[in-house]
């Protein structure tokens, strides 16, 4: 079986990273109006949105669901949420079918936790941030990535602008934000390297920022290019962590598809036999680049 390169993969991920983005929204989009073919028309308007790496246009060839649904207000219909509760389910039943597995968090429009109308939704928001415990600050990160991909943008942008209200001199909410930064510690499971969990304090370092700074953009690389241009990441910095996250997704990738070319289940682990030196030396380094970011937060809220 040929092997696959960095080259190839590159040239995948760098030219087609935004086609590949736009194909998974229109396929979303396409589930849900096929959804709606099944329960009629919606009785108000809704958004249905993405979150995690689809929210960020970051997908792999490994990805599961993590989606939820917006709708208008609607004075209290109980038929109202009935309704987008059972769409919900019938989008992620028809999602799993074709191949984005269900998520084992249930964080999926299917759960009645995550269908919500616009003012319920801005209350879960108020709760999260006004009370940043661990649980709280868990619950609120995985939801900040949210995009709409079908529907009505304007409820999903009413949500938004609610959050950057929200957080405007909140530092007690980004003191447990950079908290649960700070403390992650991805580790090396049985010679297996966990390479989604090894990128995460990036991700979530440029989420941080990009929420402290009302940078509304969801993608990683869009957030530290406005970050860089505001000036909160000098240039050098900008440049170092560009260049660890496309390591670190180029070796995802690699993995993942020489895994499907050996008819293999593509994951996120790899063992450290599987890696040339010179990619010993990359992944050791970017994992040192990633102690340094948390280090950086770590002095900034001492």
């Amino acid at each position: 079986m040929k092997s696959i390169t960095h080259l190839d993969v590159l040239v995948v991920y760098s030219a087609d990273h935004a086609l590949s983005a736009s194909v998974a929204d229109a396929i979303s989009a396409k589930v849900v109006e096929l959804s709606i073919e099944t329960h009629g028309k919606p009785p108000v308007d809704f958004a249905f949105m993405v979150m995690g790496s689809e929210g960020r246009q970051e997908q792999t060839l490994k990805t599961d669901q993590d989606n939820a649904i917006i709708f208008e207000d609607s004075q209290g219909r109980a038929d109202v949420k009935d309704y987008f509760i059972s769409l919900g389910k019938t989008i992620s039943k028809n999602l799993n079918a074709i191949g984005y597995n269900l998520c084992e968090g249930e964080i999926m429009a299917s759960n009645p936790k995550w269908c919500n109308s616009l003012s319920d939704w801005q209350n879960q928001f108020s709760i999260w941030i006004a009370s940043p415990d661990a649980q709280h600050v868990l619950d609120s990160n995985i939801f900040f990535d949210f995009r709409c991909v079908y529907g009505n943008g304007q409820l999903t942008e009413a949500l938004r602008n609610h959050i950057n209200v929200l957080l405007q001199h909140n530092d007690l909410f980004f003191f447990h934000l950079a908290n649960s930064i700070i403390k992650y510690k991805p580790d090396l499971v049985e010679e297996f390297y966990d390479l989604k969990k090894i990128i995460l304090p990036l991700i979530g370092y440029l989420r941080f920022y990009a929420l402290r700074h009302q940078i509304n953009q969801t993608n990683s690389m869009e957030r530290l290019t406005l970050l860089s241009e505001k000036q909160v990441i000098n240039e050098q910095n900008s440049i170092n962590l560009r260049q660890t996250y496309n390591f670190l997704m180029q070796l995802r990738l690699t993995n993942q598809s020489q895994a499907l070319l050996d008819q293999e289940n593509a994951e996120n682990t790899i063992h450290q036999n599987q890696l040339s030196n010179l990619e010993k030396i990359c992944l050791k380094k970017a994992m040192d680049d990633l102690t340094s970011l948390q280090t950086h937060l770590s002095l900034e809220f001492k």
